[in-house]
């Protein structure tokens, strides 16, 4: 990769997440308890350090007017794969957090976003990637893998939720290293990072396409 792109990658690993009380999450590696509905094990994400300015990443990104399925489309920016295009159509009609993140994507100057399965198999206990770039001429570019036996509506709502942070400025290092902030130091020694915020996406998609109709 030319020393002129710099690379942020995420990286999601099979972990529990545990509900505390209505919207405590604790991540661990170990088994637990799940919510909303989704399956026995929950995924969480592995962010890997990069110099972004600070912001809010405990906070699901939520725009001032919640639209009516109708009135969202899928962002232009947006690339899905035949495979996940019937899991994203299905989140965009039935998942209101999803049509907040489709509205940021969508007004994300020049942002291109590419989802598809991984290509090669991907590492043990790894469920999705981000692979995250910007350009000399300031273009940013996201490639999102998903790995093929995963929830897809999870994994995809949590890397896109990823994406968000990255274009909000979420500084990962500062935050990592004040308490209650959402966002720990990952196991390894390799840099990495998860967040609370993404996770809560992710299971927030999840409950909301798999919620009966009323």
């Amino acid at each position: 990769m030319s020393a002129n792109f710099w690379v942020a990658k995420i990286v999601s690993s099979l972990v529990i997440a545990s509900w505390i009380g209505a919207i405590g999450l604790a991540l661990a590696s170990c088994v637990g308890s799940t919510v909303l509905a989704v399956p026995a094990f929950a995924q969480s994400d592995i962010l890997r350090a990069a110099n972004l300015s600070s912001t809010d990443v405990v906070r699901v990104y939520v725009p001032a007017d919640a639209r009516p399925a109708w009135s969202v489309t899928l962002p232009p920016n947006l690339t899905i794969p035949d495979v996940y295009r019937s899991y994203v159509n299905s989140m965009l009609r039935l998942s209101p957090t999803f049509r907040r993140q489709c509205l940021r994507i969508a007004n994300a100057l020049g942002l291109t976003v590419v989802l598809r399965q991984f290509l090669a198999r991907p590492p043990e206990r790894m469920r999705a990637r981000t692979n995250l770039r910007t350009a000399p001429d300031s273009r940013r570019y996201a490639t999102v893998e998903i790995e093929a036996l995963g929830d897809p509506v999870e994994l995809i709502a949590h890397e896109i939720e990823h994406v968000i942070e990255w274009l909000d400025g979420v500084d990962l290092r500062a935050r990592a290293a004040l308490p209650r902030t959402g966002v720990h130091l990952c196991d390894g020694g390799n840099g990495a990072f998860e967040t609370i915020r993404a996770t809560r996406a992710g299971l927030a998609v999840a409950e909301e396409v798999r919620r009966p109709a009323s």
